[in-house]
């Protein structure tokens, strides 16, 4: 096992050591550490053990932050609740000495860098009283505790970082590493401190949440491995701002054309900022963008996927949300290899689910993130499926009054719900769903879709006998038609259009200044206007 793993030292964020790539089976240690660090290297290798034998992990801050997140009960409301609670157990006598001690002390800090006449005499007599009222209250346990909580309500970071270092599979890997000065005859009489008096446990890693960073969840996995994977898996609902529509007039995209709302959902996007910044998913664990091309690509395809235009613009307000909730479906490689279209760049694709619910509507999204080998990694699709109508209370986090399961409760969802409820028609959604989840209708929809896949690859050709001129727009087609002649060479050369309409031509041709139109095969959208359809 640990002769197939590779180290390699990299800049890390400051206080960082050492890490574990579960996904590419690497130690990766700090550059600060070259020819030392045996320790950090110790504990990383227990990583790796405790992953082989199915052991408790390692873990992160962000991992505890996430888990809080992802289960509803929000480390903040959490430690509210036990800071009332005792707050309210105490007698009147005691409340009143306790928020007159945090009186003062808030006080004492505005106080202490006051310059005004008077102040200092002030500050003075109230560090008085606040040193009699904590010689009074020191004593009391309870005292202690709520001093406590109110600073971890401050500083929620320094509780995550608490279950880190308390996380069973790191005291056992710090644990490892402290013990490799130790002589044999010392690790033979000292039992090593696996902290199960303080140890906290991962959750359960059966579900999806981390299934691509341990590598249950890969190109290579079948669909009844992903089914296993999914099958009790929920996801955290988004809700869209409407309030950041106030200037948008959401009737302008009430359309079937994408050209006219072209620019409002750009205009929209750059004032939202999710345009060309890195983005993450925790599941995946790789910054990715949304590029102008990335947004054209997506607005072409979205009346294929059952949504409009309406719930897309809804959808970008909660965009950020969308993405930090969205849980990995499948993965693939490049499907088009050994065709004209063939990325040698590229890894592999991510095909993510989120949603959205609003007014008891429940709106799944599609997201599909390509992963490249220099790492410039795009979100190559982001599209709103078929709305899903629910008969639940949103907040009603229980049971439907007829004792049946709701839907969805609160801010969650099944995901097998979700894959049930996705209508028929899109096919081009359905094709990444295991058929574990799918109705007969379903799976009859997800095989017309595969087949009009692999026919639509099939045009491509092989790459040693066309070519294919990318990015053009339908202004630049029309041009060419009425034209005796195309400068295929020329514009090879210069592919930097904006447009998502592709010309296939014989490879022959491509050191041809003037190429027949009768010669090409035209890629073109299904959203293309009706002219250009009936002409080619």
């Amino acid at each position: 096992m640990l002769r197939h793993m590779t180290v390699r030292f990299e800049k890390l964020d400051t206080g960082v050591k050492g890490k574990f790539d579960k996904r590419n089976g690497a130690i990766i240690l700090s550059d600060s550490l070259f020819g030392k660090g045996q320790e950090t290297l110790l504990h990383e290798i227990q990583h790796i053990i405790q992953k082989y034998e199915g052991f408790q992990g390692g873990t992160s801050p962000e991992y505890w932050a996430r888990r809080d997140y992802e289960s509803g009960d929000r480390l903040q409301e959490r430690l509210q609740r036990e800071y009332s609670d005792i707050l309210n157990g105490l007698t009147k006598e005691e409340q009143n000495d306790y928020i007159r001690y945090q009186e003062i002390d808030g006080e004492l800090e505005r106080l202490f860098y006051s310059e005004k006449p008077g102040d200092t005499e002030k500050y003075d007599r109230m560090d008085a009283e606040h040193d009699r009222l904590y010689e009074k209250l020191y004593p009391k346990e309870w005292f202690g505790k709520l001093l406590d909580l109110k600073r971890q309500m401050e500083n929620p970071g320094e509780v995550y970082l608490g279950q880190y270092i308390n996380s069973a599979g790191e005291i056992e890997a710090r644990e490892t590493a402290s013990r490799r000065k130790m002589t044999a005859e010392e690790r033979k009489n000292k039992m090593p401190d696996l902290g199960w008096d303080r140890a906290l446990l991962t959750e359960d890693t059966g579900n999806a949440m981390d299934a691509v960073l341990d590598g249950r969840l890969t190109a290579d996995s079948t669909e009844q491995e992903r089914y296993e994977l999914l099958k009790n898996e929920t996801l955290t609902l988004a809700r869209p701002d409407e309030s950041k529509l106030d200037d948008i007039d959401l009737a302008d995209f009430n359309t079937r054309k994408k050209s006219a709302v072209m620019p409002g959902m750009k205009a929209l996007a750059k004032k939202l900022g999710i345009m060309n910044v890195d983005l993450q998913n925790s599941r995946i664990e790789i910054p990715f963008q949304f590029s102008n091309r990335g947004l054209t690509t997506s607005l072409h395809h979205q009346l294929e996927y059952g949504g409009s235009y309406q719930d897309y613009a809804r959808m970008m307000t909660c965009f950020n949300e969308l993405i930090r909730n969205a849980v990995p479906i499948e993965i693939h490689r490049d499907k088009k290899v050994g065709t004209s279209k063939e990325n040698g760049q590229l890894k592999q694709i991510y095909v993510l689910l989120s949603a959205y619910a609003e007014s008891g509507m429940v709106t799944p999204v599609q997201f599909e993130v390509k992963e490249f080998t220099d790492n410039h990694n795009r979100l190559y699709l982001a599209v709103t499926l078929s709305k899903k109508e629910s008969e639940v209370v949103e907040n009603s986090p229980g049971r439907k009054t007829d004792g049946s399961h709701p839907l969805f409760s609160d801010s969650k969802i099944s995901i097998a719900d979700i894959f049930k409820n996705v209508n028929s028609e899109d096919g081009r959604f359905l094709k990444y769903v295991p058929d574990g989840f799918l109705s007969e209708t379903q799976k009859e929809a997800k095989k017309d879709a595969i087949r009009k896949q692999n026919k639509e690859y099939e045009q491509y050709g092989r790459r040693d006998n066309i070519t294919e001129l990318h990015n053009l727009t339908e202004a630049d087609l029309e041009a060419m038609y009425e034209s005796p002649g195309i400068p295929v060479k020329s514009m090879l050369e210069d592919e930097d259009g904006a447009g998502d309409v592709s010309l296939v031509l014989r490879a022959k041709d491509a050191d041809s200044d003037s190429a027949n139109l009768l010669d090409m095969v035209a890629v073109v959208p299904d959203s293309a206007d009706g002219w250009l359809l009936d002409k080619l």
